[in-house]
């Protein structure tokens, strides 16, 4: 297979591992761009709070998600302390990310992301139990295009680039086609690169046959 770089030198491969988002890759591949283009994604809005050691969790674990319909302007709640090494609280700060947003940004933030931080305190003293006033530290960052939508008939789409993929040496990577989170996206690419390694043909779609 032969690749044109951005400076139009040309490199022979035997496999290509596409690893970009599902839009920026519709441009580079004309006969399955329409499908790529029609794979959406949806903002969110990060909230990492820091509280006093002395703030203490009713809950020890990863986090948690907020189901639908629960009247809730959040995603869920990561216990970074608890999940992330490095991020005890022991003798430090208390840490806990929020997310905000997603098939919700436009409503929750019609016009700016100003609110996000009431937002989350508010959140974590609901659901944590812990005082909005203890905040000793905050940072607030717009993800843009965070989380792909697998809208129904996700699955034919991807049994469509799988089919297309077959006998070009190429394989997909990344949150668009089989799971968001960072763990999927790491299965998924080590599926990916030792079946390549092994001498198979694998476009990373298979889970959708």
């Amino acid at each position: 297979m032969k690749i044109r770089l951005s400076d139009n030198s040309v490199l022979q491969v035997s496999n290509v591992i596409a690893a970009c988002p599902a839009p920026d890759l519709a441009l580079l591949l004309p006969p399955i761009s329409q499908t790529l283009s029609s794979i959406e994604s949806v903002d969110v809005v990060v909230v990492n709070l820091a509280y006093p050691a002395s703030s203490k969790l009713v809950i020890n674990g990863f986090g948690f998600l907020v189901p639908n319909g629960s009247n809730a302007n959040i995603l869920g709640i990561v216990l970074d302390s608890c999940a992330v090494e490095g991020q005890s609280n022991d003798g430090g700060l208390l840490r806990v990310s929020v997310m905000i947003g997603g098939h919700m940004f436009p409503k929750i933030f019609p016009n700016s992301t100003d609110n996000a931080l009431g937002i989350a305190t508010g959140s974590v003293k609901k659901y944590l139990g812990i005082e909005e006033d203890c905040v000793m530290e905050s940072e607030v960052n717009v993800q843009r295009d965070a989380i792909p939508q697998y809208h129904v008939g996700h699955d034919k789409k991807m049994k469509g680039l799988h089919e297309w993929s077959r006998g070009k040496g190429i394989g997909f990577v990344g949150g668009w086609y089989a799971g968001v989170s960072v763990n999927d996206c790491i299965w998924n690419a080590r599926k990916v690169a030792t079946g390549i390694l092994d001498g198979n043909e694998v476009s990373g779609l298979e889970r959708s046959l």
